[in-house]
């Protein structure tokens, strides 16, 4: 069976409590999981971009005479982003792996352990929405997600990734892969408050930032996403800035009584499609 075989069969199984699936997209209805503020300039190039060439387009065309660029979005973020789903190796196989890698074994090491897939990740199914929702538009995603990365690795990207591209919406997700080892919750604010700064400055995009799907498994580990978080919640209202908050939607349904490993594809931190479906209403609910 082929990796894509074995990770649309995985999907199916994981899929099966429609009843969870419902609760979580339900909640992703919700407005109490947004925040105020609105990505107001992003809203107006999308009603005012009609695709088509200035002398149709009541916008016209930019300074330099050049026909109007289509609405671009730039997403930046760790593996969920970039669309990883469930292992395709065993857990003994992944230790072993892992053994690999630490001792600098790459010719036996195996590299593609994850399934992966970016047209059922948040990002291409924010896209959707929008282009269904703005029918006379285009709308282009750049997927900056990088599987394993966390928030220093974003910042030290984040020129290239994103300010290069000068996008009129910028998402930013990035809290899963931050730990004691990666630096302190002072150093990951400032981290991130310095990046939302820098992106303010140089671009005129709409800055979104998120807050991370639920994780299984260590408390200490659940500690620090909370922190986590609290640091994005706080950097959004201080840099005025919008905020989708996935991690306060996932706490709700998770109180309700329903587990948050029957929603997560490989058992710890990667959200089913069902979850990218409900990051996508969330954003799509900053715009509606």
């Amino acid at each position: 069976m082929s990796a894509r075989q074995c990770y649309e069969a995985d999907v199916c199984l994981n899929s099966a409590d429609k009843v969870c699936e419902k609760v979580l997209l339900d909640l992703s209805l919700n407005p109490q999981f947004i925040g105020k503020k609105r990505p107001e300039r992003f809203i107006r190039v999308m009603e005012e971009n009609d695709g088509g060439i200035a002398i149709f387009s009541p916008c016209g065309p930019t300074e330099d005479g050049l026909e109007r660029r289509n609405p671009l979005i730039v997403a930046i973020g760790d593996s969920v982003t970039a669309g990883r789903f469930q292992w395709l190796i065993s857990p003994k196989e992944r230790e072993e792996n892992y053994n690999k890698f630490i001792a600098g074994d790459f010719s036996h090491a195996i590299f593609h352990i994850e399934a992966s897939d970016t047209l059922q990740a948040y990002p291409e199914l924010f896209r959707r929405k929008l282009i269904r929702h703005y029918v006379y538009t285009c709308v282009s995603v750049i997927n900056a997600g990088i599987a394993g990365d966390h928030l220093k690795g974003m910042f030290a990207r984040h020129e290239r990734d994103i300010i290069t591209h000068q996008p009129d919406l910028v998402l930013i997700n990035g809290s899963l892969n931050w730990d004691e080892t990666t630096g302190t919750m002072g150093e990951y604010k400032k981290l991130l408050g310095e990046m939302v700064r820098n992106i303010k400055e140089r671009t005129e995009a709409d800055i979104v930032l998120m807050t991370s799907n639920a994780m299984a498994g260590d408390r200490n580990r659940i500690k620090i996403l909370d922190a986590c978080a609290d640091a994005i919640r706080e950097t959004a209202q201080e840099e005025d800035v919008c905020l989708a908050d996935a991690y306060a939607m996932w706490q709700v349904y998770s109180a309700m009584g329903h587990p948050v490993e029957t929603l997560l594809s490989n058992g710890l931190n990667h959200p089913v499609p069902a979850g990218h479906e409900a990051y996508a209403r969330l954003l799509m609910q900053l715009i509606l």
